[in-house]
C-alpha cells in the first residue's frame, strides 16, 4: 500500500482531494446516477496518517461515508476487542457519526475476515455476528455493505469454498434476517 503512487498522505492532502474533487466534478457530467463514497479504513491510515478527515473532499463531492473493515490488529474474537474496533477514535461508531453530523447515509464497502493475516481472527463467526448486528443496530443510518469474498493467499476471506466453515455459517444465519419485508 505505501508503494501505490494514488496513496493519500499528509504531504499531498490538498493534492489529493483537489484531484478527487475534479474526479467527481467530471464523472458526474457523464451521469447524474453516480454515487461517491467517501471511504478509509477502520482505525489509523495506513499511509501514516491518524486522522482520515484530512481527507475528506467536502460534502458537496460525497454521497455516502463509509468504512474498509477486517478482522485484524487485533482480530475481533472477545468483547474487549470488538470495543476496540467499534468505540476508537476512527472506528465504527466513530465513523458513523462523522456520517451522521453530514447528514450522510453509512457503507460497509469492504469487509471481511481474514484468516491468511496472523493478527486475525481466523475463521471468525463472531467478526461476521458483530458487523450484521452492528449494521442491524444502525439500519436507519445504512445504505449498504460489501462482503469481501476473496480465496486468494494473501487473505482468504472466502465464505464458499469451504476455507471458513464457521464464519460462512454465520454469514448464511443472517441472509434470511436482513431480507426487507
Amino acid at each position: 500500500i505505501n508503494d501505490w503512487y494514488f496513496k493519500a498522505t499528509p504531504e499531498n492532502a490538498e493534492e489529493w482531494k483537489t484531484a478527487f474533487r475534479l474526479a467527481v466534478i467530471n464523472l458526474r457530467k457523464a451521469s447524474s446516477a453516480f454515487r461517491f463514497i467517501f471511504n478509509p479504513n477502520g482505525g489509523p491510515g495506513q499511509t501514516g496518517t491518524q486522522d482520515a478527515t484530512l481527507f475528506y473532499p467536502g460534502d458537496d463531492y460525497i454521497d455516502l461515508i463509509g468504512i474498509d473493515a477486517y478482522d485484524w490488529w487485533p482480530g475481533y474474537t472477545s468483547n474487549e476487542n470488538i470495543a476496540y474496533h467499534r468505540d476508537q477514535p476512527y472506528g465504527w461508531n466513530w465513523w458513523l457519526n462523522f456520517a451522521k453530523q453530514r447528514n450522510k447515509k453509512f457503507c460497509v464497502p469492504e469487509w471481511g475476515i481474514a484468516t491468511a493475516n496472523p493478527n486475525s481472527g481466523g475463521d471468525n463467526p463472531m467478526y461476521i455476528n458483530f458487523v450484521y448486528s452492528w449494521l442491524k443496530e444502525n439500519k436507519e443510518w445504512i445504505q449498504m455493505e460489501c462482503y469481501f469474498h476473496e480465496s486468494d493467499a494473501y487473505i482468504r476471506s472466502d465464505l464458499f469454498t469451504g476455507y471458513n466453515p464457521k464464519a460462512s455459517a454465520e454469514y448464511k444465519r443472517w441472509m434470511p434476517l436482513l431480507k426487507k419485508p
